[in-house]
């Protein structure tokens, strides 16, 4: 296996707001797109050939989705062969909830304010 590794950090919106990121890790360089299909194609394995999986395609009412995928990451993680997703390039993953959208901070939120730095900072060093 090669020793260079991608992280790429995929976030999915619904409707209603709520946000979930996934966090995965390849051998290449891959799109986001290009890793959903690595995920598909690793999930329908998934539940076509455990039978963790199939309970899981039962739950989701025949609509596996990131949501499901939140519910299930612990159980996916142990039931399906790490030789399947490294076979279609990823080496990890990991699914980051962040719930509620009320939680989201703007992407301008100033994190170091003047007024909190010494009068004399902005003398040269």
């Amino acid at each position: 296996m090669p020793n260079k590794t991608y992280e790429t950090i995929i976030p999915f919106i619904r409707e209603e707001g709520l946000m979930d990121l996934i966090k995965v890790i390849t051998y290449k360089k891959m799109t986001s797109a290009s890793i959903i299909q690595a995920f598909k194609k690793c999930l329908t394995w998934w539940v076509k050939n455990t039978e963790e999986g199939h309970k899981a395609w039962q739950d989701s009412c025949g609509d596996f989705n990131v949501g499901d995928l939140a519910m299930w990451e612990d159980i996916v993680n142990t039931s399906m062969p790490h030789s399947k997703l490294t076979a279609n390039g990823i080496v990890d993953w990991k699914i980051i909830e962040c719930g509620d959208p009320s939680d989201i901070i703007s992407f301008d939120k100033i994190l170091v304010n003047y007024k909190d730095l010494p009068d004399d900072w902005d003398k040269e060093v």
